[in-house]
């Protein structure tokens, strides 16, 4: 996703304190960590286990606009 713009034009923000060829030198090493022992073998701290989570949706509000189940009712 990186080559979809040149480095030259990245938009920084003003507080942007990345180190960018940092950052550049850690994905490489994990790329070729990868290459050499499977995929996904290593994985950046952000990336997260692979665990998927579920939403708890026992409060969740209904859905007037988007689900006809849930549509408001009014009786005279």
């Amino acid at each position: 996703m990186s080559k979809i713009i040149s480095e030259e034009h990245v938009q920084l923000s003003l507080f942007d304190k990345l180190d960018r060829d940092k950052r550049k030198s850690i994905n490489k090493a994990v790329d070729k960590l990868n290459s050499v022992m499977g995929r996904e073998k290593v994985k950046l701290a952000v990336q997260g286990k692979g665990i998927n989570w579920i939403l708890k949706q026992e409060k969740l509000s209904p859905c007037y606009t988007t689900r006809f189940t849930d549509i408001l009712e009014v009786r005279i």
